[in-house]
């Protein structure tokens, strides 16, 4: 339980905390909650978003196990459960990514130099030519050799909210554009089918979504800002030198660069630049889902007319049945 939770609704949330406070803030009322939710903070107004999202999960199987619940210990014992599915899923996605990245970023035809090994991230980060091109803040340049070598020694210390150059589409920034390319890397692209697809599905060009894979497992129809922001925080992480994933690590910063990102792709001022990235992410990965779609009727479809006749047959047969039995018969 829970497994999909970090992924596609918040990758740093302590579920306790997450269910307690919305359980708290639901018996408001509707009133005093709207009220609470207009004049509180991003980051609370962000936690009930996620307790939301959290009780609709497995079609509301989950908001159903809450009501249930006879105490707030038996609340806790669920919330733990979500919270360890979540972590397991996550060391997963950090150990598969550590890998395959290498893969990803290795010229087609060509090779690393010098290599990279696929078990020990020592050499990544700003250390190699390939990983801290990646890496390397937007707005500095990584082909200055004094920026390079600061980078590289620890001289500039890289903060969560400074995004890498990863994050746009073929490593191009604009600062006067700033939105055009952000979060259309390549590399996310590959990351995200890896996670959410499956691994397999990386260097295939089949349909993606016709896939499914972990998507359609857990119902996913739609890439989410926190699916998006997830997968960059991952990717980041896989080509640093940082061997643990840990959110209080301060080497990589991850907690920061994941709030960061997240607080501005929910950010009502940027709507409109933010749905445009959704969309073009929506066509990348499930190209047959559309919001205005709609199901194709049944109604009159070959199937239900196979079937409708099947049902009038042998309601027919059943009433010749009886009229041949006659009045006063018993079966």
């Amino acid at each position: 339980m829970g497994r999909h939770f970090g992924r596609i609704f918040c990758a740093f949330s302590t579920v306790r905390i997450v269910i307690t406070n919305g359980l708290r803030r639901a018996a408001l009322g509707a009133e005093a909650l709207s009220a609470f939710l207009q004049q509180t903070t991003h980051t609370e107004r962000r936690e009930y978003d996620v307790f939301t999202s959290l009780l609709g999960m497995d079609e509301g199987r989950l908001e159903s196990h809450i009501e249930k619940a006879d105490s707030t210990e038996e609340i806790h014992n669920l919330a733990d459960m979500i919270q360890k599915g979540a972590g397991a899923s996550c060391a997963d996605d950090t150990k598969s990514m550590k890998g395959a990245i290498i893969d990803w970023i290795t010229p087609p035809d060509g090779h690393l130099t010098p290599p990279l090994n696929r078990r020990l991230k020592s050499t990544r980060g700003y250390r190699h030519e390939a990983t801290g091109a990646l890496l390397c803040p937007a707005n500095l340049d990584w082909n200055d050799p004094q920026t390079k070598e600061k980078l590289a020694n620890g001289l500039l210390i890289v903060a969560g909210h400074s995004w890498p150059l990863f994050l746009y589409e073929n490593s191009k920034y604009d600062p006067e554009k700033p939105w055009d390319g952000l979060l259309k890397g390549k590399i996310l692209i590959t990351a995200f089918k890896h996670v959410f697809i499956a691994p397999s599905s990386v260097d295939s060009a089949d349909d993606v979504a016709a896939k499914g894979g972990n998507a359609q497992i857990n119902g996913m129809k739609h890439v989410t800002k926190a699916s998006l922001v997830y997968i960059a925080t991952q990717v980041r992480f896989a080509l640093s030198s940082a061997s643990t994933w840990s959110r209080t690590d301060k080497d990589t910063d991850s907690e920061t660069f994941y709030n960061s990102l997240i607080t501005t792709l929910e950010d009502p001022r940027f709507a409109v630049e933010v749905n445009d990235i959704i969309r073009w992410w929506n066509h990348k990965i499930f190209p047959h889902s559309k919001p205005d779609a709609v199901v194709v009727p049944v109604t009159g479809s070959p199937l239900d007319r196979i079937l409708q006749q099947q049902i009038e047959q042998e309601f027919q047969a059943a009433g010749a049945a009886a009229s041949a039995a006659g009045p006063g018969s018993s079966s």
